[in-house]
């Protein structure tokens, strides 16, 4: 959640971002990690530069292969003249991150609802005891069977009269 206010921040306040994307395209010529993302980030987005492509000669006598299309593959002669796409990187970036946290937020209020019933069915379980009842009914233990049987002696017993017969 948290990063989700950090970016909703971002969104609200597109000037960090622009700020932060200067920086980033400051740093192109001296970090290959940030070379490769802002690379990544015009094909994908198909956008050249902050607000324009004009902003790569601030910091680079030419533009990134990435503004005409393609990827650096360590050559030195593969110089972009003309970009592809003109506009900036900054307004679909902003449109990604809106909807990045409008999916997120939609993916967060589910699983609180999910929570929530979950929660409330276990409370009622518990306070109402129907579970309790269900498995009473499940496992209740029928009452044993009561059978008269004979023993073999009282049979003998019976057929000499002058003995009586013991009561159980």
């Amino acid at each position: 959640m948290s990063a989700v206010t950090g970016l909703s921040r971002a969104v609200r306040e597109p000037a960090a971002l622009n700020a932060s994307m200067l920086r980033a395209l400051s740093l192109d010529s001296f970090d290959p990690a940030v070379r490769t993302a802002f690379s990544a980030m015009q094909i994908e987005l198909k956008c050249c530069g902050v607000h324009s492509y004009t902003d790569w000669y601030s910091y680079r006598r030419g533009l990134p292969p990435s503004c005409c299309g393609r990827l650096l593959n360590g050559k030195n002669g593969e110089q972009c003249v003309s970009p592809v796409h003109g506009i900036g990187c900054l307004r679909p970036a902003l449109g990604e991150l809106r909807m990045f946290i409008n999916s997120m937020c939609v993916l967060a209020s589910a699983l609180i609802i999910v929570m929530a019933a979950t929660l409330f069915t276990t409370a009622y379980t518990l306070v109402s005891g129907a579970l309790e009842r269900k498995e009473s009914r499940a496992l209740k233990l029928t009452q044993p069977l009561r059978i008269a049987c004979l023993h073999p002696t009282l049979q003998n017993i019976n057929q000499n009269p002058s003995n009586p017969i013991p009561q159980i």
